[in-house]
């Protein structure tokens, strides 16, 4: 990568719903969160996980809702290197 120049990157937003403890291990930035974050980018195709943690942009516009709005929690993983 040259200097100055940012990473190219793709961000995934995970629902807690999702199953498989995705949620608990997201949420712990050990080696836990980590471990599962990387499985994330493998499985669709993308290099390794540069940040993961709780998702907390309402970009849906309903801050004033009357109920709350569901755990997400997002991965955001470098391009897929050459091959």
């Amino acid at each position: 990568m040259r200097e100055g120049q940012a990473q190219e990157s793709r961000t995934f937003v995970i629902p807690a719903t999702t199953g498989y403890g995705v949620d608990e291990c997201l949420d712990d930035s050990g080696e836990c969160g980590a471990a599962v974050a990387d499985a994330w980018c493998n499985t669709y195709g993308q290099g390794v996980a540069l940040e993961f943690g709780r998702y907390e942009v309402d970009k849906s516009g309903a801050s004033n809702a009357s109920w709350p709005a569901p755990m997400r929690y997002y991965v955001d993983c470098s391009a897929p290197g050459p091959r």
